[in-house]
């Protein structure tokens, strides 16, 4: 009877009671339904970043494909064999990737920065580097002609300078593509607690955008704009997630510096006896 009691008068985990004693249930499957204007506004908040960021690492995913198939296009003009271009721009691509997502993961454990925006600052970089590197591309086969003098003239030695060559600069845009998915997490992670189911829409979207960039870029992208005008497309668009994450994080640090402000004016309010 006893411990009855005390189940019946210990409250529940669930429930929570707000100061206009509103009272309201708590969920781990959502986000919590608040009442007061500035808990809803927080889960506004959250929920615009949240979807933003969804929109950003689709269109990342784009402009990355987009990036890709028109490599491989220049490559083939300057190896020679698409075959060639395909295998060393794939190489590549999946080797910056990797190399991005390691130095990523090392960065985000040592050191506290707001990772909105060194997200922002990543969606730059790949906007300048990728148009540079791509009229570098065109720029190799002078380049590689004049290697030519200093190296063995047979086919495998000719070969392996052009595709070294353009490893070493396809490299640098490839490392700040791979960058990002992690940091992208990590901006979700500090909204939300659940990091895994996260990390798997963010991955999900980023390969939906790939797939939808690989065949905008065949299909519509190369027949009516070109490659080099769809290789500056797909720079406009790194530009527009930088400058809409640029935006994000300036308001975020707005409401980081009221909600301080705040904060710090309730302490000084003379506590009743």
């Amino acid at each position: 009877m006893e411990a009855s009691e005390s189940s019946q008068s210990l409250p529940d985990s669930n429930n929570k009671t707000c100061s206009d004693g509103k009272h309201v249930e708590l969920s781990d499957a959502s986000p919590v339904e608040l009442s007061l204007p500035g808990e809803r506004q927080a889960v506004n908040r959250s929920a615009l970043v949240q979807r933003c960021m969804y929109a950003a690492i689709f269109l990342s995913g784009a402009s990355a494909l987009l990036y890709e198939v028109a490599w491989v296009r220049m490559m083939g003009l300057s190896v020679g064999s698409s075959t060639q271009a395909a295998s060393c721009v794939i190489a590549a691509f999946l080797g910056g990737l990797m190399i991005g997502g390691w130095l990523a993961g090392l960065w985000l454990s040592r050191v506290k920065m707001r990772s909105l925006l060194v997200y922002g600052l990543l969606e730059s970089g790949i906007a300048v580097a990728a148009p540079i590197v791509s009229y570098l591309l065109q720029c190799l086969p002078p380049f590689v002609a004049s290697l030519a003098e200093s190296v063995p003239s047979t086919v495998f030695w000719l070969t392996a300078e052009r595709l070294i060559a353009a490893s070493v600069l396809l490299l640098p845009p490839t490392i700040l593509m791979g960058a990002t998915l992690p940091v992208l997490t990590d901006v979700l992670v500090r909204y939300y607690a659940k990091p895994a189911h996260y990390f798997s829409m963010l991955y999900g979207l980023n390969t939906l955008g790939a797939a939808f960039g690989s065949l905008a870029a065949a299909y519509l992208a190369f027949p009516y704009l070109g490659i080099f005008n769809s290789i500056l497309l797909a720079a406009s668009l790194n530009c527009l997630i930088a400058i809409s994450t640029f935006a994000l994080h300036f308001i975020e640090r707005k409401r980081h510096a009221d909600s301080t402000t705040l904060s710090g004016l309730e302490s000084l309010k003379p506590v009743e006896q």
